[in-house]
């Protein structure tokens, strides 16, 4: 292993056996501050020579910096409302999530994202590929943002959305709670497990269709109390 920091041990990107250049790793570890984030990154790269690793690492950098403006734009205004808590609760796991990408391979709680959202779901321009559980609920997401959101997590094999909350903060919400299942998850190729709360008066039309369309499916759960 190579020293990457006072905490951190690394290997070697390539097997040509000399070390790595110290930009390169500070570059990694900029990228994935957390020990084993980082030791699992140059794990999963360590057939790469320095050019090729500095040419993704580059991606990586345009990745999570496109993350990042999406999150700040999505929590501009004021703070220290709930909402404005909620934002920042949503962006921390967001980004903890992107940066837990190199670790999901060896482990599932990596590939595991939840979030609770009562403010109108971000637009993102970020996949996470790597993602294979995702819980998104809360009164944010509807009809109008789902799909945009979801199309950023391909690779979902479990996956729960939806909001069953009767309480004042529907009352007090303009957003409308889901009444159709987003395209986005018929794009799901490897789902097997499904669970759609709603609340809504009444369900889309092409619902129980779009349903149907999920052939690969293997645990479904439909909460509506409409």
């Amino acid at each position: 292993p190579v020293r990457v920091s006072a905490t951190l041990s690394g290997y070697y990107a390539s097997g040509r056996g000399t070390g790595l250049r110290p930009s390169l790793l500070v570059r990694i570890t900029e990228l994935y501050p957390g020990p084993r984030q980082a030791e699992a990154f140059l794990n999963q790269h360590r057939g790469l020579s320095d050019r090729q690793l500095y040419s993704l690492l580059q991606e990586r950098r345009r990745d999570w910096e496109g993350l990042n403006a999406a999150l700040e734009q999505w929590q501009a205004g004021p703070s220290g409302s709930e909402a404005a808590q909620g934002r920042v609760q949503v962006a921390h796991a967001l980004r903890e999530a992107w940066r837990n990408a190199p670790l999901a391979e060896q482990n599932p709680q990596a590939a595991r994202l939840s979030l609770v959202c009562d403010e109108p779901l971000l637009t993102l321009t970020t996949s996470f590929i790597h993602v294979r559980e995702l819980s998104v609920a809360g009164n944010g997401i509807t009809d109008g943002n789902a799909n945009a959101f979801l199309a950023h997590f391909p690779e979902v094999t479990h996956l729960t959305i939806g909001n069953m909350a009767r309480g004042i903060d529907y009352l007090t919400s303009r957003a409308r709670p889901l009444t159709s299942l987003p395209s986005a998850v018929g794009q799901m190729s490897r789902l097997v497990s499904l669970r759609f709360s709603t609340h809504a008066p009444a369900l889309a039309a092409d619902f129980s269709a779009s349903l149907g369309a999920l052939t690969a499916l293997e645990t479904l759960h439909i909460d509506y109390a409409g």
